[in-house]
């Protein structure tokens, strides 16, 4: 897609079947904010980014009610922008749960 852009997206779950967190980024590369819908097979979750503004999933938990696949696996996530009619799949890994602390310690990890 154009507008959008994800960077290091993936799942985080204790298991197939389970509730799964969204980790990553989406990139608003546009010059007016976008709303985007992210699918797996059963869930769906909709955002608004702001013009040339990212998403961070870690400040802003987003959860899907199950995960399609087992941890270990990759699994499309269709991503859409409805306003311009485009979307993208996107393969996604699927992590297991205790990831999250982990993630959180990176973001924390003074940059060079």
């Amino acid at each position: 897609m154009d507008q959008i852009q994800g960077v290091d997206l993936k799942l985080v779950t204790e298991a197939a079947g389970e509730p799964a967190r969204i980790l990553g980024t989406l990139i608003n590369t546009g010059t007016t904010p976008v709303e985007v819908v992210l699918r797996d097979g059963d869930d769906t979750a909709t955002l608004t980014i702001g013009a040339e503004d990212t998403f961070r999933f870690a400040d802003n938990p987003t959860i899907f009610s199950t995960t399609d696949g087992d941890i270990g696996d990759t699994v499309s996530m269709l991503i859409s922008v409805p306003v311009t009619a485009s979307e993208e799949a996107a393969a996604v890994p699927v992590y297991e749960g205790d990831l999250g602390g982990y993630y959180d310690r990176a973001l924390q990890a003074p940059r060079s």
